[in-house]
């Protein structure tokens, strides 16, 4: 037995429920990808740290 296809009506619903879902996910992935690129400048600010007070540790045992 065959399935009827949905209304049109419903079809725009579906439609309109997809094109709002995907602008959140689009959303999400901007912000995700903001926040990544946050957290890898923040990890190499504290890699620069790390190794300037490398340095200076060295630099006092010497």
């Amino acid at each position: 037995m065959p399935l009827d296809p949905p209304p049109p009506r419903r079809l725009r619903d579906l439609a309109t429920d997809l094109a709002v879902e995907r602008q959140r996910l689009e959303a999400l992935i901007a912000s995700l990808e903001r926040l990544s690129q946050r957290w890898q400048s923040e990890g190499a600010d504290a890699e620069r740290v790390d190794a300037a007070d490398r340095a200076g540790a060295e630099s006092r045992h010497s």
